[in-house]
């Protein structure tokens, strides 16, 4: 949801737009009363025009520019606030689990988890429906096959949980959402057989 906080004549307003929806969506709450007043066609996108009884404008701009959406508020000229819609999209992704994004760590340690978890529910319901159409002759067999089902589930789980996380982290980097920039690591120093500490 992206938000406008602005003021007109000392009365507070609020335009909320879902950023899935287009700009003709945008609902104004607040003390200030707003009337759809016209359409403005731009070379890459549109601007919905507001106005007040007092003839007080207000305009939303809903562009896109070399393949990213950008919507902004104006009041009289004005530039309140203008959103990157993608990037607002990545922030909201964030927030829901940040420490996840900022460690790497964390994110295998939960993918882990949460892939062996799935990989036991599937594999067992894959070996029992094989089962039933008689492909195992033997205990031993069935066993077999539920442990090579196990690992190429949590492999097939695991890969594609890596690469939809590679993906998200690397346009957070992008949109500055998180550091792009590796923390350098800390030099420990190395102690000759005689436990004496090497210089560098």
């Amino acid at each position: 949801m992206l938000d406008w906080w602005f003021d007109i004549d000392n009365r507070i307003c609020c335009a909320r737009l879902d950023e899935r929806k287009t700009a003709s969506s945008i609902v104004f709450e607040g003390d200030v009363r707003l009337l759809f007043d016209d359409i403005k066609v731009l070379r890459s996108g549109l601007t919905y025009v507001y106005r007040t009884p007092e003839n007080t404008c207000v305009s939303v701009n809903d562009v896109k520019f070399r393949g990213e959406r950008y919507v902004s508020l104006y009041c009289d000229g004005r530039l309140v606030k203008e959103y990157n819609v993608r990037a607002e999209r990545l922030k909201q992704k964030y927030y829901e689990r940040p420490e996840v994004y900022d460690s790497v760590s964390k994110f295998v340690r939960r993918m882990t988890t949460a892939c062996l978890a799935a990989a036991v529910f599937c594999a067992p319901a894959a070996a029992a429906v094989m089962s039933a159409f008689a492909l195992f002759g033997t205990l031993s067999a069935a066993l077999s096959a539920t442990a090579a089902l196990f690992a190429l589930f949590f492999l097939f789980f695991a890969g594609v949980a890596s690469f939809c996380y590679a993906q998200l982290h690397a346009q957070m980097a992008r949109y500055a959402i998180i550091s792009s920039v590796k923390k350098p690591k800390k030099r420990t120093r190395k102690k000759t057989f005689a436990g004496r500490k090497r210089k560098f």
